[in-house]
């Protein structure tokens, strides 16, 4: 029979040779398959993170997302039909007159795949497959551990180095596996692997100052993660101490000074020879608040009249993190040490007090300082 419409008659005949009436129907004879060829453009996994797959890829999503294009619309009861290998999973979406295709493709179980698109016409005929789509589905989670180990608790960087080791006794680190790295559900980065793979770094991306909570786990290459480590408590300061300096004397002093030095918070390697004194001599320091406030006497240089200045640089202690401290506003304290010069009396009229000036009473005038 050719191509086309076409009659089937049919008779019955019975076993005398008896013959029934003729019975007839119209069909269409249809072997010639499509000669549109489907184009599979995007394989996307959207579990997660939304990822466009490339050909020979892993994934650890069960149901991908296919869509494709079409190089005229489709004629008459053409569809658009999905396979994996040479199961038929379902036919995808064509809008109307439309050159483009969409698939969802059922739960694919774990394994390799091979995706391919054909068009099928109205008597099941299949054209020419597109160029197959190699994925393969891993649903497996990393057996392995990603610790974090050897992190500082407290840095004055925002850009730390995060590190740690691999817990493998649940099994082996995979040649494909690696190590992702959050503070919070934040995603800081992928973690660098030493050569033996047993252990791990990143460098941070610019963190806020303050505490974060830090988790590293294993992820495989279809995406899989594996038991998260336990949260790693991380303090960032960047805040430099500031520090003050106040004394015990209103007014001029003749006598010590007590200095009140206070900084903002804890530090350490403060000594009284950070402290810069100007016009006296400094005692000893001494720790009144562990590492934030301290105490130093500070006795006036003798004969002289004129402040008593501390001062304290910059650098001159740290806080825990490692902040150095800022500088210190000088402290003046007005100091007089100096005897008074000697006072000059006015001449006495004539050079001389009589008996009756001195029974009236002389008045004799100077001058002194003040």
């Amino acid at each position: 029979m050719g191509q086309g419409d076409a009659t089937i008659q049919a008779r019955a005949i019975d076993a005398a040779g008896n013959r029934s009436e003729g019975a007839s129907r119209l069909v269409s004879i249809d072997t010639v398959a499509p000669n549109l060829i489907p184009a599979l453009v995007s394989v996307i996994d959207d579990r997660g993170t939304q990822t466009e797959l490339v050909s020979g890829a892993e994934t650890d999503d069960q149901i991908l997302q296919l869509s494709g294009t079409l190089a005229r619309a489709l004629d008459p009861g053409e569809t658009v039909v999905v396979f994996d290998g040479a199961t038929r999973l379902g036919i995808a979406y064509v809008p109307p007159n439309g050159n483009s295709w969409s698939f969802d493709t059922p739960g694919l179980l774990n394994g390799p795949h091979s995706l391919t698109v054909r068009v099928e016409d109205a008597a099941g005929n299949l054209g020419a497959a597109s160029t197959a789509f190699a994925v393969t589905v891993n649903t497996t989670l990393p057996a392995a551990v990603a610790n974090i180990t050897t992190t500082p608790a407290l840095v004055n960087t925002a850009t730390p180095v995060i590190s740690g080791t691999i817990d493998s006794k649940a099994g082996a680190l995979a040649p494909t596996d690696g190590v992702l790295v959050f503070n919070g559900t934040t995603l800081l980065g992928t973690a660098t692997l030493d050569v033996a793979r047993t252990g791990w770094s990143l460098t941070s991306p610019a963190l806020t100052e303050g505490a974060q909570s830090l988790r590293a786990v294993v992820v495989n290459a279809a995406g899989n993660t594996g038991t998260p480590s336990s949260p790693f408590t991380m303090t960032v300061d960047l805040t430099a101490p500031g520090v003050t300096i106040t004394d015990n004397v209103a007014g001029t002093t003749r006598s010590d000074v007590t200095y009140t030095i206070t900084f903002s918070e804890a530090v350490t390697g403060f000594t009284a020879d950070d402290v810069a004194i100007g016009n006296g001599k400094a005692g000893a320091l001494t720790e009144v608040v562990k590492g934030s406030v301290f105490s130093l006497v500070v006795t006036p240089n003798a004969g002289v009249e004129g402040d008593v200045a501390a001062s304290i640089g910059a650098a001159a202690a740290t806080d825990l993190a490692g902040n150095n401290n800022l500088a210190a506003a000088t402290n003046f304290q007005p100091s007089d040490t100096k005897a008074p010069d000697l006072p000059v009396i006015a001449a006495v009229s004539g050079g001389a007090i009589n008996a009756a000036e001195r029974a009236a009473g002389v008045v004799v005038t100077g001058t002194a300082e003040a």
